[in-house]
């Protein structure tokens, strides 16, 4: 049996919902009923798989930047509060320089990002990394006063808290060719026709010495 997925959009066309068969998700905006918000931030998130809702409450600061994402679950989103919430703080470029989640009371990430201008130079997440299986966590394998290097176009050409130590672009600035520490190298490969811009990746294992 095949399934069918539906949208759902409001009256500005907003999407408010996904729907199938064993799962659906809503986005409430000026219709959440403890801070709605009426110019296009999401209020608050939820889904609903066997059941269960879970979601997350929004708050934003007067810039319309998010700064709060609080967890919940069941229908109004009381119960098990605070499971895995998250604060994001910026600097006054609109830049995020602060990255805090928790789960289940467990910090997470405690991360700091630094800033040449408006290129991010380097990270440092004082929780260290996680164990915790499917929780994002912020990578920092490295420990250098930069770890984010661009070219003269601002594209990024390595990220040394990922491992990858270089990458290349073409002509049209989309990237070519990732090579990570582990010997692996991504390559990418793009082709465009009436149906527009089609791209696919294949990886390899090739020699470097940065």
């Amino acid at each position: 049996m095949q399934s069918i997925i539906t949208n759902a959009y409001n009256v500005r066309s907003w999407p408010t919902g996904i729907n199938a068969v064993t799962w659906q998700e809503q986005l409430y905006y000026d219709n959440d009923p403890a801070t709605p918000c009426y110019n296009g931030d999401i209020a608050r998130s939820t889904w609903t798989y066997n059941g269960t809702t879970k979601g997350y409450v929004y708050t934003y600061d007067g810039l319309n930047r998010m700064t709060q994402a609080n967890y919940g679950e069941g229908s109004a989103l009381t119960a098990n509060q605070h499971l895995q919430d998250e604060d994001f703080t910026y600097d006054k470029m609109g830049n995020v320089i602060g990255i805090y989640r928790e789960n289940q009371g467990t910090v997470i990430d405690n991360v700091t990002l630094h800033y040449t201008g408006n290129q991010l130079k380097n990270g440092t997440d004082a929780a260290g990394a996680s164990l915790v299986y499917g929780i994002t966590d912020y990578t920092d394998d490295d420990n250098e006063s930069q770890e984010y290097y661009y070219d003269a176009n601002g594209n990024l050409t390595e990220n040394l808290d990922k491992n990858i130590v270089a990458i290349s672009y073409n002509v049209l600035n989309l990237p070519d060719t990732i090579q990570f520490r582990n010997r692996r190298q991504n390559r990418h490969f793009y082709i465009s026709n009436h149906h527009g811009m089609h791209f696919w990746k294949a990886s390899r294992g090739a020699p470097f010495v940065r």
